[in-house]
């Protein structure tokens, strides 16, 4: 008889990434050495990761009952809200050296139908693995090391959070168990089972001397999984791979609240366009598109739209004058933007706009004066800029917008900070493109290889809002 299972020491992933030196997506593993259901239909597995793969559906049912659990995703469509995790931590040896690893999958769906996905896997000598996605009134956030990305997405074509998995898919399904009784599970009645090798879709000879014990809790009624739990464990003084251990812990709960991720820039999907309005963009670095309209006309669009929809623009009327290029700056309570009209080519206006929370808002540099307390502050570092393009001094309700854009407030004159960066740019080798001044709106942009920088300076009440954002 063996001592013991090898277990293939896998990651608990649902997307393609490296890891386990793999670019595939690897799977967790089972006690007996087999893979979970969400290995890639290449080893005989569904591509459905919802439904146990063709290899687990053909284990012998034992005659001591039926099938418990066989699609241990069952009942989670009907949940009009649920938070799910598991948790996967596995110890003993690798190619014959000492490994600890933790694996986390969470998903959770609210009652808008907002959905978010974390994964994380940490493991001995290899780097950490981080994903966090959330797909948000219409819009997909993904959170990496190089920051946050957000974008407008079709939720009928797809493209949520999970991309179709869900912890529980990765569960190992049941054969059978002992029934202990109904207990209340996080709030869920729900009936208590427990199982050991015997009623794992595995061979029992594969098991050996290693203990395998695990417990589930069935809502009843829904039929789905409330939790779940599984401990491998390797006889006393067992050595190499058989020493290997591994334990499941799988939680639900009926309650979500999907939020923004934390340093993520909301992409602006209620902020209007024209009509005619064509090649659209609609990212968290804002809105771009282009129109046929001219700049007069669509600047007369947006002030007749953003002052009804309670936006503050820096004059009661638009300029009669306005020509490409022009810009101005808007307010909305913890919202600012900037709108840059550019001459399009072949005629028509390149429209260009660029969103600021100032809930979000950063310290001012340092010599400035002390901003007030926002409705929810969020501490971040001391706003920047790419390229060395510097911060306006002495400014105050400083913002960063991801890593290029910059907001804040002056008591300086529109044309004072105008003229700040001109110098400043003109002095560390950037060209002027185009620049405009409108009945106090001062725009600017210059260049520097494939880099540029614009800037923008609006009258607001009695101070001046500007924005300079680096591309």
């Amino acid at each position: 008889m063996k001592a013991g299972p090898r277990l293939v020491l896998a990651c608990l992933a649902v997307v393609a990434v490296a890891a386990c030196g793999s670019t595939s997506t690897p799977a967790p593993t089972t006690p007996g050495g087999s893979v979970a259901p969400s290995e890639s239909a290449a080893s005989g597995a569904s591509a459905n990761p919802a439904a146990p793969s063709s290899a687990w559906a053909q284990a012998p049912t034992p005659a001591t009952g039926q099938r418990l659990l066989g699609d241990t995703a069952a009942g989670l469509a009907s949940l009009p809200a649920y938070r799910s995790t598991l948790v996967q931590d596995v110890g003993g040896t690798l190619d014959g050296q000492p490994m600890e690893r933790t694996s986390r999958v969470v998903y959770a769906r609210d009652a808008a139908g907002d959905e978010e996905w974390k994964q994380s896997a940490q493991q001995t000598g290899a780097d950490a693995i981080e994903r966090h996605i959330v797909t948000l009134d219409g819009a997909r956030y993904a959170v990496g090391t190089d920051g946050c990305s957000g974008e407008a997405v079709d939720s009928a074509a797809g493209g949520g959070a999970s991309e179709g998995v869900v912890p529980a898919a990765l569960l190992i399904p049941i054969l059978s168990a002992t029934t202990l009784g109904v207990e209340e599970v996080n709030g869920i009645p729900a009936t208590h089972y427990r199982f050991d090798a015997s009623g794992l879709p595995i061979d029992p000879a594969s098991v050996g001397s290693t203990t395998v014990t695990g417990d589930a809790w069935i809502a009843d009624p829904g039929g789905y999984v409330v939790r779940y739990t599984l401990e491998v464990t390797p006889p006393a003084g067992a050595t190499g791979d058989a020493a290997t251990r591994q334990s499941w812990r799988y939680e639900l709960t009926t309650d979500a609240a999907i939020a923004l991720p934390d340093g993520c820039l909301r992409v602006p999907r209620d902020f209007p366009q024209t009509a005619d309005a064509t090649d659209v963009s609609l990212t968290s670095s804002g809105l771009d598109y282009r129109t046929p309209s001219s700049a007069r006309e669509v600047t007369a669009f947006y002030w007749d739209r953003l002052a009804a929809d309670g936006w503050t623009l820096p004059m009661a009327k638009p300029p009669a004058d306005v020509g490409p290029p022009f810009a101005f700056t808007a307010r909305k309570g913890d919202r600012a933007t900037s709108v840059l009209l550019v001459a399009a080519d072949g005629g028509g206006t390149d429209v260009g706009v660029v969103t600021f929370d100032l809930a979000a808002e950063a310290p001012a540099p340092s010599g400035a004066a002390s901003p007030a307390p926002t409705s929810s502050p969020k501490p971040t570092a001391a706003p920047t800029l790419p390229n060395g393009v510097p911060v306006y001094p002495s400014a105050t309700e400083v913002i960063q917008a991801g890593s290029s854009g910059v907001s804040g407030l002056t008591d300086d004159e529109p044309k004072a900070v105008l003229d700040w960066y001109r110098g400043k740019l003109t002095k560390a080798g950037w060209s002027l493109e185009m620049s405009s001044s409108s009945n106090g709106i001062e725009f600017g942009q210059w260049t520097k290889g494939s880099a540029a920088v614009m800037v923008v300076a609006s009258p607001e009440d009695d101070a001046t809002r500007f924005v300079v954002t680096v591309q």
